[in-house]
């Protein structure tokens, strides 16, 4: 009897160090960013394809679309004007797998048709694992994430509403005819400037058909406009250059 209970001890030890059916693989096998070459497998056969053919075009070598580029370890650690591409461990925090997941209405990519489920799996395991890169030198410190300062960019001047600004008051106030030439004249007699005088009617029907038009008034158009003596003259002229084909 003490012997049968030896071996079968012995064969459940032994039982207990083989692989079952069913069994989660081993961690090992697994590609993972200490698995320096499984990881980088892994990208290269999995990630940097689907990189080429929907990314790079728009974040490659020649064209850097939000100051992203994702054909390089730097470019894609370092992310673009959004914020962070992606955050080696952690997919939730990445915003390249935000964009590609369409999860962010305003954040899509490609825009013009999602990724396969399937490659959107690989992107969020290759950055589970750590994001493994060829180009990855762990030698040197890591890349320092771009900062984004979303208030400062709101306080750029394009974003601000328009304001009305004041009339500016000069000295010689019989010259402008409209608040614009209020700001004009300011800035000329800030400067110790004086504003050229009026053109005569000739020029200043030479002077509009050109702009307008790229061509020379025609004589019979030049008598038209002499011969209107309308404070509305030229106004109508340049209507009538406007409307013309």
């Amino acid at each position: 009897m003490p012997r049968r209970l030896a071996r079968l001890l012995l064969a459940v030890a032994v039982a207990m160090t083989l692989p079952f059916p069913g069994r989660a693989a081993d961690p090992a096998s697994e590609p993972n960013a200490s698995n320096d070459a499984q990881g980088i497998q892994f990208f290269e056969t999995k990630v940097r394809p689907l990189l080429v053919k929907h990314c790079y075009e728009c974040h490659g070598e020649d064209a850097q679309e939000s100051d992203l580029r994702l054909d390089t370890h730097d470019g894609i650690m370092r992310g673009g004007r959004s914020g962070m591409a992606v955050v080696a461990g952690k997919p939730t925090q990445s915003l390249l797998l935000t964009a590609v997941g369409y999860q962010d209405a305003n954040l899509r990519m490609p825009p013009e048709t999602k990724l396969a489920a399937a490659e959107v799996a690989d992107l969020r395991r290759w950055i589970e694992i750590g994001a493994p890169h060829p180009d990855a030198d762990t030698s040197r410190p890591a890349v320092k994430p771009r900062e984004v300062d979303f208030e400062r960019g709101r306080a750029f001047w394009a974003f601000q509403p328009p304001v009305r600004p004041a009339v500016p008051q000069v000295k010689q106030a019989d010259w402008p005819t409209s608040p614009i030439d209020y700001f004009v004249l300011s800035k000329l007699e800030e400067n110790g400037l004086r504003p050229a005088p009026p053109a005569d009617r000739l020029t200043l029907i030479r002077r509009a058909t050109f702009d307008l038009l790229g061509l020379p008034p025609t004589p019979a158009e030049v008598d038209q406009f002499l011969a209107d003596e309308s404070p509305e003259a030229f106004a109508r002229l340049v209507e009538r250059l406007l409307e013309s084909p």
